[in-house]
């Protein structure tokens, strides 16, 4: 998936909001989730938080309301519930079990979200955590949490592989059964450095094994 946020601000360059959107580009898993976007914020602040899923793009496009209890205040950090079931929302219209990840499946557009926080009173920049904030799955199956790598780098599995990372815009993953070490051949070295070598190890890959998703111009819809 892909998100960015954007600071709204005043004439003094504080933060009055922040206003957001997300996209599901593909699913390789086989449990069901709910993605999360925690943003860190001083302790004695209050804000009003929103949040639409778009579900199918065009003039007809229907959406849901991704917000806990709709149009809601947050006091302190604000943690959005950006997309809700998503093996639900986002399956594969021919039944298949993965959407976007198989090859010779054909593409389709995932659903979005936007969402925004309007603080009561202005914030300054520096008060609020840092991008990539905490983004996080919950796992419906086993009730666990899921954090990045580089929010939380305890998230990772016995052998020292991360459950989530950050990574650039236009980066493919594996297609669905090859692993991410076969495909991505610096990624072993890049884990084996607790990631301080290798770090450009995505620019090193076997282009006939990576899901074909077209450009963000395609996929940003």
């Amino acid at each position: 998936m892909a998100y960015q946020v954007r600071y709204g601000l005043n004439g003094d360059n504080d933060v009055v909001s922040l206003r957001g959107t997300a996209y599901l580009i593909t699913r390789g898993a086989g449990f069901n989730h709910d993605w999360h976007l925690h943003i860190p914020l001083p302790g004695n602040t209050t804000a009003a938080v929103s949040c639409t899923t778009f579900l199918v793009p065009g003039d007809d496009y229907s959406f849901q309301d991704c917000s806990p209890s709709g149009s809601h205040h947050s006091n302190g950090d604000a943690d959005i519930q950006v997309f809700t079931a998503t093996a639900n929302i986002f399956a594969d219209p021919q039944g298949a079990a993965f959407t976007n990840t198989l090859r010779g499946q054909s593409f389709i557009l995932g659903p979005k979200s936007t969402f925004r926080v309007d603080f009561e009173a202005p914030l300054p920049a520096s008060s609020i955590g840092e991008a990539p904030y905490d983004p996080y799955l919950f796992v419906y199956n086993t009730g666990e949490k899921i954090q990045l790598m580089q929010v939380n780098p305890a998230f990772r599995d016995p052998n020292g592989f991360p459950f989530g990372m950050l990574m650039p815009v236009d980066w493919l993953p594996p297609l669905e059964y090859f692993s991410i070490s076969t495909i991505y051949p610096l990624f072993d070295a890049f884990v084996a450095s607790e990631a301080t070598e290798n770090l450009d190890w995505y620019d090193t890959v076997l282009s006939n094994y990576v899901v074909a998703a077209p450009p963000v111009e395609i996929w940003g819809w």
